[in-house]
């Protein structure tokens, strides 16, 4: 926890994306994956990253349950940030 993602990776997602050799894992929140980085060094195995992560989807969603009519997303869209 604590890296940021740098220019590189940006631009080295943005190049897997467009040539089609972007490389996702399988995350433990149910149906999300993550795009590896080979020098990422976050270890998402780790149970505190995982509490930190699903307290972050948890207010994601309250977030954009409560958003006004005229900028609300479908139900859909809303229920992939609940657990």
């Amino acid at each position: 926890m604590g890296q940021k993602v740098q220019p590189k990776h940006t631009l080295g997602i943005i190049e897997s994306i467009l040539d089609g050799s972007i490389k996702l894992e399988k995350l433990s929140y149910p149906q999300h994956t993550y795009i590896y980085i080979p020098d990422d060094l976050k270890d998402y195995d780790d149970v505190q990253w995982q509490l930190l992560l699903r307290e972050q989807m948890r207010k994601r969603a309250l977030f954009l349950s409560g958003v006004s009519d005229w900028n609300r997303l479908p139900k859909e869209a809303v229920e992939v940030f609940e657990p």
